[in-house]
């Protein structure tokens, strides 16, 4: 389900976003992604919850949930650009401009 410029599915991307099918949410988390990460070339690999029952547990009443994979640490929604942005730089992505 990966929609990303830069699909990764070897583990070697730096973010997963945590969604799902016909959440209209994740799509717009998927635009805000797309935006921020896109022009660095940034990898990211969209997770559909619904194929790991551990997922849908941790993660099914929060999605979309952007995971910062090197720290852990999660942003969860809602969240606009100029968030997303801020938190990117925080959690890992110190490249980010804005």
């Amino acid at each position: 389900m990966a929609r990303s410029p830069r699909p990764e599915t070897d583990g070697g991307c730096s973010w997963e976003l945590y969604s799902t099918s016909a959440c209209h949410l994740c799509e717009q988390a998927v635009e805000l992604l797309e935006q921020q990460l896109g022009p660095r070339n940034e990898r990211w690999q969209e997770r559909d919850i619904i194929e790991d029952e551990a997922l849908v547990d941790r993660y099914g009443l929060r999605i979309p949930v952007l995971r910062h994979r090197a720290s852990g640490r999660e942003l969860g929604w809602p969240f606009d650009a100029d968030t997303l942005r801020d938190w990117l730089q925080r959690a890992g992505a110190g490249r980010a401009r804005g």
